[in-house]
Parts: C-alpha cells; structure tokens; sequence
C-alpha cells in the first residue's frame, strides 16, 4: 500500500523537527539523495538530457520548497555540495559499468562474420589485434573478380553515436573451412580515448559500388581509469553547477522581490493606519 499524502507530511514534519543549526545540512543532503538517485537512473534511459535540468531542480527545491527553508546561503551550500556528491556517485556509476565485465564483443553483418578485437582494455602503446571473416557467398555473389578492401573503422565513443575518425584496410590471413577468409589488423600508438570499432566490406563494382558494415563494438579503450573520472565528474559538474546558479539566481531575484513587495505593502498599510489614527 503506496504511502498517503498525510504519511508524508508527517515524515517531512519529523524530519524537520530534527533540524537544527548544525544537523540540517545533513537533513537535507540525505532527501536530496533519496530523491535524485532514481531520477537519474530513470532519466538514464529515458532522456539523458533532462537530468542536467532535474537535477539541480532538486537539489535547490528540497531544501527551499519542501523544508521551507529561507536562509538562501543554506540553500546554496547545500545545493552545491549535492550536486558534486551526486557527480562524484554517477561518474563512478558510468566508470566503473565501462571496465568492469567488459569483454570483447562479436559484430557481424550479411557478409561479414566474427569481427571481433582481442581485448578492449590497454594503453594507447599496446597493441591490439582486429580479426573478421569474409564469408564464402560474399565471394560466390558479390566480390566475383572485383576489386575489394576490408576495413576497420576506428570512432571515439562518447555515449551517442560513433564518428570514425581512422579507417585501415585489413589483410588475408588464412582460409576457414566452410566459412570463409580471415583477415586482421593489428594496431598501436592509440591516442588517449574510449573508441568503437566495425568492419566494413567495400567492393568496386562496374555498374554500382557496393558497401556493407557491420554493428559497433567497444574497443579499444586506452584511457586510464583516474583520468576518465577526472573528464566524466568535470563534464557533469560543470554542467550541473551551471544550470544550479541560473536557477538559484532566479529564485533569489524573485525571494527578493517578493520581500521588496511585502514590505511596501507593509508600509502603505501602516501609512493608512497612522492617517485614520490622526
């Protein structure tokens, strides 16, 4: 049974007992967490996007609507020291999902078969090893007595979509039964990056070229844990702080006018008051 909006009340009215000078900080960082944590998981594959506007939204509005706190600098403190905890924990979440668990993925396509690269993690000097298979009725309907290459196409990844910065053209390695031909690559001197990697098969025909390739895999990834925690939390705190001041800016524009507008409202009512009096 889904709690009422009177179980609710109660438990924010306990919680805001529990504040104090020295406590409420902690108060509010804990619902700020409570609330923010599924939202971004749920915006995750939802819409990325939104949780650069949602986030911050809450880690402002907690404290200020929910508590009806007034003191603005708590606000902020507290808005501020959310969103880096809340970096800190989903740049860990998007890090550690990357090299943990992560093997060597196989991508194919109509012709292509078991493209696949040795391993996804290294340094940018290692070297790493790119294999695919052509299969026997790529031969027998499309390359025929064409000319062709087999490529490796090397992109960065960055969450979206992959854009190939590298092609190389592969070579023959050896006939598999049944199957078709193996060729491979082996690559090194990478720069620093999270890349993806598919193989295409390019035939130059008379009538038409023809071109296929095949799905994205991960690979190679060359840049070091510390170093994409550095990139990852500065990406997302620097966008979150962003969007936090823009509305904290509004929301103490609009506290001060309110404030400026009580108090003339205040004055025009003593002001009336002290004429009826004379």
């Amino acid at each position: 049974m889904a709690p009422s909006s009177d179980d609710w009340d109660f438990i924010i009215d306990r919680f805001r007992d529990l504040r104090d000078e020295h406590n409420r900080y902690v108060v509010y960082l804990i619902f700020v967490f409570i609330f923010s944590l599924p939202l971004i998981f749920i915006l995750l594959y939802v819409d990325p996007c939104l949780f650069n506007l949602a986030v911050p939204g809450f880690a402002l509005l907690i404290p200020y609507h929910l508590f009806k706190e007034r003191n603005l600098k708590v606000v902020g403190i507290v808005g501020v020291i959310a969103l880096l905890l809340l970096g800190l924990t989903f740049t860990a979440y998007q890090v550690e999902s990357i090299y943990i668990g992560r093997s060597p993925d196989e991508v194919s396509s109509d012709h292509l078969i078991d493209g696949q690269i040795d391993r996804v993690h290294g340094r940018p000097d290692d070297r790493f090893e790119f294999t695919v298979i052509v299969s026997q009725d790529a031969y027998a309907d499309l390359i025929l007595d064409y000319n062709y290459t087999i490529q490796l196409n090397l992109g960065y990844y960055v969450g979206e979509e992959e854009t190939v910065q590298d092609r190389y053209v592969m070579e023959y390695r050896e006939n598999v039964s049944d199957i078709g031909k193996l060729y491979h690559i082996e690559i090194s001197d990478l720069d620093e990056e999270l890349y993806e990697h598919h193989f295409t098969l390019d035939i130059e025909r008379e009538d038409e070229d023809y071109s296929e390739g095949t799905t994205t895999a991960f690979g190679p990834f060359t840049v070091g844990r510390g170093d994409l925690y550095i990139a990852i939390f500065a990406q997302l705190v620097s966008s979150y702080i962003i969007t936090f001041f823009i509305f904290f800016a509004f929301l103490w524009w609009r506290t001060g006018t309110l404030e400026k507008a009580e108090e003339k409202k205040k004055a025009k009512k003593e002001e009336a008051l002290s004429e009826e009096e004379d």
